[in-house]
C-alpha cells in the first residue's frame, strides 16, 4: 500500500548510480525541480558527497528513491542489513557498485535523523507482472535503474499523448556506457525484461556468456564479466569510435558496430515479437552517429522507433517518479501501473542450477 504523507508537494529525490556518474533528479507535484551528475570517481572517493546532496535539498524533501542495483520488493532503508545488501550488489566480498554501501549507511543516517523516508526499490525481476517462467535460471531482467528509466518512458508518453497508462506498449533500449538492457512495456506493465550480462553483446561489458568459456577461464570476479563489448573488440573508447565514424572506421570499429547492431536488432524484435510489441525507445548515452546505426538496425527488422524520449537522466527522474507515487503523490499511478508496492521475492528466486553458493 501507499504510504500516505498527507497532502502536500511531495518533493521526492531519485537516485541513479551509473559506471560512470551517478545521477540525481529532484521533483514534486507540479515539476522537476533539479537534476545533475557526478562522476562516480568522485563519490568513490569521497561519499560524504551523498550526504550534501541530500541537504541541499532537505528543505520539504519528503521522500528518496535510493540507489538500490538489483533492488529488493519496495524496503525502508533501515531495513537494510547485510544479507539485503548482498541481495542489491550480488558480489561475494561486498558492494561492486562504487559508492552504494557508503550511501546505504549515509541514507539510513538521513532517516533516523530526519522526517525523509528513504526506500529501496525493486528490479525488474521483483516486478509480479514478468511472468514466472521469464524469471526461471535468469537473474538480471534489468536492474531497479532500467525499471526507472522505463518508468520515465511510460510516464513521458502519457504525458505527451494524454492517453492512459494501459494504452501504452514498447520496448525500451537502454545503452549506457557498460551495459545494455530491454525492458518490455505492454499495456503500462512491465512484462519483460533482458539485463545486462544476458543480451547478445554490450558497449563495454560483453553481454551474455558462453558458459563453457566462464567454465574454461573460471572468472575470478567481476570485472573479467565487465568486458568483452564493443569498445574492447574495436580497441578504443566509446568517444574514439563515434569521432572514428566522421571519417574512416578500422575494419575493429567496423565488425564491433556490426556485432552491436545486429545484436540489439535481434534481442529487440525477438522480446517484440513475443510480447506483441511494434515500437522501440532507444535511450542512450552514446553519440549520434552510434545510435543512428543502432536504430536503423531496429528498423531493418520492422520496429518502429518513438523518438523525443531520450534523456540521460531518464533513471534518477522514473526513480523519483516511482517513489512520489508510493507516497501518494502526482505519480501514485504510474507506480500503481507496473505494480512498484507489489512487488515481492528475491533476484536469485527460480534458480535451478546444482550447488549454487547461498547468500549470508
Amino acid at each position: 500500500m501507499p504510504v500516505r504523507m498527507g497532502k502536500q508537494a511531495h518533493k521526492c529525490l531519485g537516485f541513479d548510480p551509473g559506471s560512470s556518474s551517478w545521477k540525481i533528479a529532484v521533483l514534486d507535484d507540479q515539476a522537476v525541480i533539479q537534476t545533475s551528475k557526478i562522476a562516480t570517481e568522485r563519490i568513490s572517493r569521497d561519499p560524504s558527497i551523498i550526504g550534501a546532496l541530500v541537504d541541499e535539498h532537505r528543505a520539504g524533501l519528503q521522500a528518496i528513491a535510493a540507489p538500490s542495483g538489483f533492488g529488493l520488493p519496495v524496503t525502508s532503508i533501515d531495513r537494510v542489513g547485510k544479507r539485503e545488501l548482498a541481495l542489491m550488489t550480488l558480489k561475494r566480498n561486498g558492494p561492486s557498485i562504487v559508492g552504494l554501501g557508503q550511501a546505504i549507511q549515509t541514507l539510513k543516517e538521513i532517516q533516523r535523523e530526519t522526517a525523509v523516508r528513504c526506500f529501496v526499490l525493486p528490479s525488474v525481476k521483483h516486478l509480479p507482472t514478468v511472468p514466472v517462467w521469464r524469471k526461471i535460471n535468469r537473474v538480471d531482467l534489468g536492474t531497479t535503474d532500467k525499471l526507472c528509466a522505463a518508468a520515465h518512458a511510460l510516464q513521458k508518453i502519457v504525458e505527451r499523448g494524454s492517453i492512459s497508462y494501459d494504452g501504452i506498449s514498447f520496448v525500451l533500449g537502454e545503452v549506457g556506457n557498460s551495459f545494455i538492457s530491454l525492458v518490455c512495456v505492454r499495456r503500462g506493465r512491465v512484462v519483460d525484461g533482458v539485463g545486462g550480462t544476458n543480451v547478445g553483446f554490450g558497449t563495454g561489458a560483453s553481454g551474455a556468456l558462453d558458459a563453457e568459456l566462464a567454465h574454461v577461464w573460471s572468472f575470478p570476479d567481476k570485472p573479467g564479466l565487465y568486458s568483452g563489448g564493443l569498445v574492447h573488440v574495436a580497441g578504443m573508447s566509446l568517444e574514439g569510435i563515434e569521432e572514428s565514424l566522421s571519417g574512416v572506421p578500422t575494419r575493429h570499429v567496423k565488425r564491433a558496430l556490426r556485432r552491436l547492431t545486429e545484436s540489439f536488432a535481434s534481442d529487440a524484435v525477438a522480446m517484440a515479437s513475443r510480447n506483441q510489441v511494434k515500437a522501440l525507445i532507444l535511450s542512450s548515452a552514446l553519440g549520434p552517429s552510434i545510435n543512428k546505426r543502432m536504430e536503423q538496425a531496429v528498423e531493418r527488422v520492422g520496429l518502429e522507433i518513438i523518438k523525443g524520449i531520450n534523456d540521460e537522466m531518464s533513471a534518477s527522474i522514473g526513480a523519483a517518479y516511482l517513489v512520489n507515487g508510493l507516497i501518494g503523490g502526482r505519480y501514485r499511478g504510474l507506480s500503481k501501473s507496473l505494480a512498484i508496492a507489489e512487488a515481492k521475492g528475491s533476484v536469485l528466486d527460480h534458480i535451478f542450477y546444482a550447488g549454487g553458493p547461498a547468500l549470508p
